[in-house]
């Protein structure tokens, strides 16, 4: 029986969101239909209508029906039916065990197969609607914007809180998980120090007992013999400890100037404040797609990010910050981003518009189609619908390609090392400036997060800066990465673009050198 309900529930969410999906890509052979109110309800007018794409809607008083009734109806149930699409056939089905739906006056036993015209009620004395077919009811003649008000009806409010709690569920796993690993990496730290204490103390019992054994073997004049021969091995140890001295520091000059810039010792007062001001935090204003010389605005569609500006008037933020679109996973079809991508690589184009803000005031707009990326690595791909329509698709990848930039007439006041940036050594000193999850992006007090990293490996790896003990967030995509050098005038370069984390501690930096 469990198995039962479960596939039902996955039936009704591939009708539901599944059909809802492709209708608002305009998707071929879908097909629409209009409920119109004859009866007054707290929440509906008489003559009211309503229009819907998807192959399975829910009618009742459940705030998550497609089209729901206030608490008022209390004849309506909280799910009292359904109105199913089979075949080329849409079935109208009674879900209430406790009040019945009528068919033209007549009760519905189970399902009744609606013709246009029909008028249903759900009770004896609940609400009256007219189910209504247009003579061409395909999904493609109806405008942008009605395909955008059906899918938020039927896809996002039936499903919303589902998602939010599967969320909420993946985020106190991951805490979880985290906190364990966490208790046993100090679990393994305390027993290696355990250990070492035992083997130390272990080490020096054999070495007194050893002593011991040597001294009573030997008489007071080969004692004494012992003590002059020590006294000149310290001279020559000493000897020897001043040559090691001059040697190892003429290795480490060696090894210094064989570098493009030495890590130097940082002084605590190096501070990055004078940095700030070119810091922006990055901020959606709207998006909006234009499809079929129609123009819709996407509702509820936010998200935020660090951007950086360079003395030379050039702003850098990553790709995946301004076209999220492009970085998807292609088999997730409930995925909005999904469906913007195909609308921008089918049908018309996509714009997101910006909001950067600057702590020091400064403020200036742009659009994803201001900035230029380097799509060389971007795989062109296809997928298809239920009824096996092709669609073309783009897809970009988190690797040394994950930059944008646009020209401005501005000065950030940042220098970039592209050289440096290609040849940072293991252990080098990292530091990052930006807004992760939004923090410090106050619109009247702005103040970036400060945080730091080594590098993981010496050089570039794949294109990238590897990098450990990862502090950055989401939000801080986009920001910029310095390192200090030169210690005695604080002078740090911009070496890199954070990009993306890898688990817990790992993560990757754009270096600047790839941006042209």
């Amino acid at each position: 029986m469990a198995n039962r309900n479960t596939e039902q529930t996955r039936n009704r969410f591939k009708k539901s969101f599944g059909g809802s999906v492709q209708s608002l890509a305009g998707g071929k052979g879908r097909t629409f239909f209009t409920l119109e109110h004859r009866s007054e309800t707290s929440k509906h007018k008489i003559g009211q209508q309503n229009t819907f794409t998807s192959d399975y809607i829910e009618l009742g008083r459940d705030p998550k029906c497609a089209l729901s009734f206030g608490p008022g109806e209390k004849t309506v149930s909280r799910r009292h039916a359904a109105i199913v699409k089979e075949g080329g056939h849409y079935v109208l089905k009674n879900l209430s065990e406790t009040n019945p739906t009528l068919i033209n006056n007549k009760p519905v036993a189970k399902k009744w197969y609606l013709k246009s015209g029909d008028e249903f009620q759900l009770s004896m004395e609940g609400p009256r609607i007219a189910f209504l077919v247009p003579e061409n009811n395909t999904v493609k003649s109806l405008p942008l914007s009605a395909r955008f008000d059906a899918f938020r009806h039927e896809a996002l409010r039936p499903y919303k809180r589902g998602l939010v709690s599967i969320l909420l569920i993946f985020i106190i796993a991951i805490g979880s998980l985290s906190y364990i690993l966490w208790q046993q990496d100090k679990a393994r730290e305390m027993l290696a120090g355990n250990l070492k204490e035992m083997r130390h103390a272990d080490s020096v019992s054999q070495e007194t007992i050893d002593s011991l054994r040597e001294a009573n073997q030997k008489n007071q004049e080969l004692i004494a013999q012992m003590r002059n021969r020590m006294a000149s091995l310290n001279t020559q140890v000493e000897e020897w400890k001043e040559e090691e001295q001059q040697q190892s520091g003429d290795q480490s000059t060696q090894e210094s100037e064989s570098r493009n810039d030495n890590q130097p010792e940082e002084p605590s007062d190096c501070s990055l404040n004078p940095y700030y001001r070119g810091v922006y935090y990055i901020q959606t204003t709207k998006v909006v797609a234009e499809m079929e010389n129609e123009t819709k605005e996407i509702p509820d569609f936010q998200w935020s990010g660090t951007g950086f500006l360079l003395e030379d008037g050039r702003f850098v933020t990553a790709r995946h910050v301004v076209e999220p679109w492009v970085f998807i996973n292609k088999d997730d079809p409930s995925n909005l981003k999904l469906n913007l991508n195909i609308i921008a690589n089918n049908f018309g184009t996509v714009t997101a518009h910006f909001k950067a803000y600057s702590p020091d005031g400064t403020r200036f707009t742009f659009t994803n189609t201001d900035c230029r990326f380097n799509e060389e690595s971007d795989e062109i791909s296809t997928i298809l619908d239920e009824e096996n329509n092709e669609y073309t698709i783009k897809l970009a990848k988190m690797n040394s390609s994950d930059w944008a930039v646009f020209e401005t007439n501005k000065d950030g006041g940042l220098h970039a090392n592209p050289s440096l940036s290609q040849n940072l050594q293991t252990q080098d000193k990292l530091h990052i400036l930006g807004y992760p999850w939004g923090f410090g992006a106050n619109e009247n007090d702005i103040s970036p997060v400060y945080s730091q990293c080594p590098v993981g490996q010496s050089g570039l790896h794949q294109g990238v800066i590897r990098i450990t003990g990862r502090s950055f967030d989401q939000g801080n995509s986009g920001g910029p990465v310095f390192y200090l050098s030169d210690s005695e005038d604080c002078n740090y370069e911009v070496i890199g673009i954070v990009s993306a984390g890898v688990g817990s501690s790992l993560g990757f930096i754009v270096p600047i050198s790839t941006i042209n």
